[in-house]
């Protein structure tokens, strides 16, 4: 999943927004650095994939257990 993110996703969000990385972003306060974007770059990240895993795995389940609810269960073979 995390090539999923890094390789698909990334890129096309990048063309919709036009920067895929801010771990350039940072605030200067005092002398000190806040890098807030490398933890923004994460937090997409792990949403992204997040994302992902839900669409692709807890969906399609949801559906094929939903389906079967309405089916009868099998006639037993033996008497």
């Amino acid at each position: 999943m995390a090539a999923f993110v890094k390789d698909l996703l990334t890129p096309f969000i990048a063309a919709i927004f036009g920067k895929p990385d801010f771990s350039g972003l940072y605030v200067e306060l005092n002398g000190s650095r806040f890098m807030y974007g490398d933890f923004f770059n994460s937090l997409v990240s792990f949403l992204l994939v997040a994302a992902a895993v839900y669409f692709f795995a807890i969906v399609p389940m949801a559906y094929m257990a939903h389906k079967r609810r309405g089916e009868l269960p099998p006639e037993p073979t033996t008497k």
